[in-house]
């Protein structure tokens, strides 16, 4: 069989046991009981969600930079890896571009360069925030939260089928890039913008096919799930009140008050 052909590529990636995991098993709902800050998903959807707000919108600088620090501090012991302090240096790379430049390169060029780091510092915040979420938070978590929440059917209902699917997806992937490796056409930048056709024939045709099968397998585990179904439901995960839960409506609140405080940070720039 030619080197080109799809056809082992597929039959490879369909082994997905061998990818390496991302956060918790969002496709069997697994917990993670391994972290220093464990917190019901209601909890941490409000961190998130005012973290987001406050971040996203028109406020102090001094809000911004609390913010990251929780960010980079929640996303260190969700990953506990090299990841989390690329995402660490990056962050206040940024942030240290937005504060400092001002002071020294005061011409139209460095507040231009200023501003853009502070846009990236806010952009990365905020995923910061969204990547803790998820990898912090099984699925049936987050759905049992969410149906918690009084939350409408149509609303629970494709976050369950997106919170199984793409963590498959990003398995799935790793797996048909192992699949190249083994094969020794692993794609390379340059290769993918020389040859866009051959990429497209060993990465997404496969992973295109994976998809449509994955697709019908979680929407026949939807309805077998009763997932289209309206009423009242129940669930093995226990949702409740923990000292965990205390800290992080602490830590949601505390941004939140100094944005409405009108503190600012000494070191910005006015």
């Amino acid at each position: 069989m030619s080197p080109s052909s799809p056809r082992p590529v597929v039959a490879a990636s369909s082994s997905s046991a061998s990818a390496p995991a991302i956060g918790p098993d969002f496709h069997e709902g697994i917990a993670r009981t391994d972290l220093l800050l464990i917190a019901d998903p209601r909890s941490k959807l409000l961190l998130a969600v005012a973290c987001n707000v406050l971040v996203l919108g028109r406020g102090p600088a001094l809000v911004l930079t609390v913010a990251a620090a929780l960010s980079a501090l929640l996303l260190a012991d969700a990953l506990r890896d090299r990841r989390a302090v690329w995402f660490t240096l990056v962050l206040s790379l940024c942030l240290g571009a937005y504060s400092a430049l001002p002071h020294v390169w005061t011409s139209s060029t460095g507040i231009g360069v200023a501003i853009t780091g502070m846009w990236f510092g806010r952009f990365l915040t905020s995923m910061g925030m969204a990547a803790w979420l998820v990898t912090t938070t099984s699925s049936g978590e987050f759905l049992a939260g969410l149906r918690a929440l009084r939350t409408p059917g149509f609303v629970v209902l494709p976050v369950a089928v997106v919170l199984r699917f793409i963590p498959t997806i990003i398995r799935e992937l790793h797996a048909i890039i192992d699949a190249m490796r083994l094969r020794g056409a692993v794609p390379s930048a340059g290769s993918i913008l020389l040859h866009p056709a051959i990429t497209a024939e060993h990465v997404l045709v496969p992973l295109l096919a994976m998809t449509t099968r994955m697709s019908d397998e979680l929407s026949a585990a939807a309805l077998i799930r009763g997932l289209d179904r309206s009423g009242p439901r129940t669930s093995i995960i226990r949702l409740g009140f923990h000292p965990g839960d205390a800290l992080v409506i602490a830590l949601a609140i505390a941004p939140v008050a100094l944005h409405f405080s009108g503190l600012e940070a000494p070191w910005i720039r006015g």
